[in-house]
């Protein structure tokens, strides 16, 4: 399975400060444009036992409610802050492990024992629309680009570049923080060099003065009595 074209990171930031009235009506707006872009989705996930899901992102400051099944359209909504609501299951981890679980990167097998993925609930409703959503070939990037219509082009050639100056700019700050860390590594190796050079002058001090010593009393000890 290819890699997903979405620059996540760029989606996170964005969710995190778009209105959440903003945030209501984009979400509305991918469901619709999801509709028309994958039609026989839908239609599977019409004849499912009615469900509803929450989606409980944990690096983002929004929950969602997903219903599906018993042939009504499917819907998504964020939920408000204060609103507990009732689910038949809920699904909890990040961002990048929740939309790799909605393009269908996420195998069923391995569904429960995906690392940073929490399922609780009726887990027969995750399974189903699980194996639902792998039958369907989606592309988030696509499906959210062609929200704009004919400037799906320009907007995803933005995010794509955007995504690229982002993973460009991380890897400098990466190669500053490394150049640093080795600066700080060869500053320690030399103070230690410099402490141990320090350390055997002085043990070098001492015995040339024992030295001295030495010589000044076996000096004494020839001189001829006056």
């Amino acid at each position: 399975m290819k890699p997903s074209n979405l620059p996540t990171p760029i989606v996170r930031g964005a969710m995190h400060v778009t209105p959440p009235f903003v945030l209501a009506r984009a979400v509305h707006m991918l469901m619709r444009n999801m509709e028309r872009a994958h039609p026989k989705l839908f239609q599977n996930l019409a004849r499912l036992k009615p469900a509803v899901v929450h989606v409980e992102p944990s690096d983002l400051p929004h929950r969602f409610e997903l219903k599906f099944g018993g042939d009504e359209k499917a819907i998504a909504r964020i939920l408000d802050k204060s609103e507990q609501g009732t689910a038949d299951a809920t699904i909890k981890g990040n961002l990048d492990i929740l939309l790799n679980l909605l393009e269908g990167r996420i195998d069923g097998d391995a569904l429960f024992f995906t690392r940073g993925l929490v399922i609780t609930g009726d887990t027969a409703a995750i399974v189903a629309l699980r194996n639902t959503l792998d039958r369907e070939e989606i592309d988030l990037f696509a499906d959210i680009t062609g929200m704009f219509g004919p400037f799906s082009k320009p907007v995803g050639h933005a995010l794509t570049a955007l995504g690229r100056i982002r993973e460009t700019a991380k890897s400098r700050v990466a190669a500053v923080h490394e150049s640093f860390h080795d600066a700080e590594e060869g500053a320690a190796d030399w103070k230690a060099e410099r402490e141990s050079l320090h350390a055997e002058i002085k043990t070098l001090k001492t015995r040339l003065a024992k030295l001295e010593v030495r010589e000044k009393k076996k000096a004494s000890e020839h001189d001829p009595v006056s």
